[in-house]
């Protein structure tokens, strides 16, 4: 074989080579795609906007407006991925990622949908209060006053808390000073464990009104002659 002849068959066996290496890159599995769609809530049907999706370090979407977001995780069929669930501000985190295993659809099939939730760290509780026989009494929370009885004995109050926490009112009774009728139980506690969820509680407190003790007047000095 001449020299000629010899690097004519190394140029086409390197092309066949070349051309075979393509042919395999088209089809590498670990080049598919597949479509997912995420929908992040904090509540049943209140969508969490900003919530990122990650797998394996790299963030692939974050929600939008209504809470969802439209993720291509790229790999071979029948792969399990995780993702994890990276809520905003103010919510707190899934423990568990949302696992998908990797399946090829056929034409015109939906791609398959999962839910996740950012619990919210903090509640609204309404609480009315109803304080029989105690009006005007300033209702605190953790030593700040955050409300008080009007004339009847009613109150409403705002709270900021966290999910099933237990919540303490107290009805100061004390603060009122000497001239103030005297209630009793003084100064007592209203207990209450906040709900996953915004929620209005109510309240009641009966109390006792002390009575003032009668005074006692002196009888005055009898007629006759004083002694000095």
């Amino acid at each position: 074989m001449n020299p000629r002849e010899f690097l004519g068959g190394v140029f086409v066996a390197v092309a066949l080579a070349t051309a075979g290496c393509g042919a395999a890159d088209a089809e590498d599995p670990a080049k598919l795609a597949f479509a997912v769609d995420v929908s992040v809530t904090s509540d049943p049907g209140v969508g969490t906007p900003g919530a990122e999706l990650v797998a394996a370090g790299q963030r692939l979407a974050t929600t939008g407006a209504d809470g969802h977001a439209h993720v291509s995780l790229r790999g071979t069929e029948g792969d399990a991925v995780e993702i994890a669930v990276k809520c905003p501000s103010g919510f707190q985190s899934p423990s568990d990622p949302i696992g998908v295993s990797l399946r090829r659809l056929s034409a015109g099939s939906r791609a398959p949908s999962f839910v996740a939730r950012c619990a919210p760290l903090t509640r609204t509780v309404v609480v009315g209060i109803r304080a029989e026989n105690g009006p005007n009494v300033p209702v605190t929370y953790l030593g700040t006053e955050v409300g008080r009885t009007d004339a009847w004995g009613a109150a409403h109050v705002v709270l900021s808390v966290k999910a099933n926490e237990q919540v303490a009112l107290v009805l100061d009774t004390k603060s009122g000073g000497d001239k103030a009728p005297k209630l009793h139980p003084e100064s007592p506690s209203l207990t209450f464990v906040a709900k996953d969820k915004d929620d209005f509680v109510m309240l009641e407190q009966k109390f006792e009104v002390e009575k003032p003790a009668p005074t006692r007047h002196r009888a005055p000095p009898r007629g006759g002659p004083t002694r000095i």
